[in-house]
């Protein structure tokens, strides 16, 4: 298992995602992305995104979003809209940076929401 740490930026701020990749690997494969829960972090997943990888035999990726775990901080108060605006302005920076073109999009609480909104954005 190879596990890759990484930060992701925007126009002004920069968000940290970490990488799992089984060793058997298929090329094909789209990757599995983690939508962490309200107060969650890539950390929290604990031991879960290694094991998913395995026994998917795909990548998984994970990031914190905006204001939690080791991405910087959110600037002033969270928005109304910020599932709509995870999909609609960060999600796709993430998607850019990582060359990600198809996955499976897999969330936790508010992050199956964050999950939604993302896959049918794309």
């Amino acid at each position: 298992m190879d596990t890759q740490d990484m930060f992701i930026t925007t126009d002004q701020d920069r968000l940290f995602a970490r990488r799992w990749q089984p060793a058997d690997l298929g090329s094909d494969k789209a990757p599995i992305l983690l939508f962490h829960d309200s107060l969650g972090s890539v950390a929290l997943w604990r031991t879960f995104p290694a094991a998913l990888s395995q026994a998917a035999a795909r990548t998984v990726i994970a990031y914190d979003r905006l204001g939690f775990g080791k991405s910087d901080p959110h600037s002033g108060r969270q928005r109304y809209d910020f599932i709509h605006r995870e999909a609609e302005v960060i999600f796709p920076l993430l998607c850019q940076q990582l060359k990600i073109e198809r996955f499976i999009a897999f969330g936790h609480s508010v992050g199956g929401g964050m999950a939604v909104h993302c896959a049918a954005r794309f």
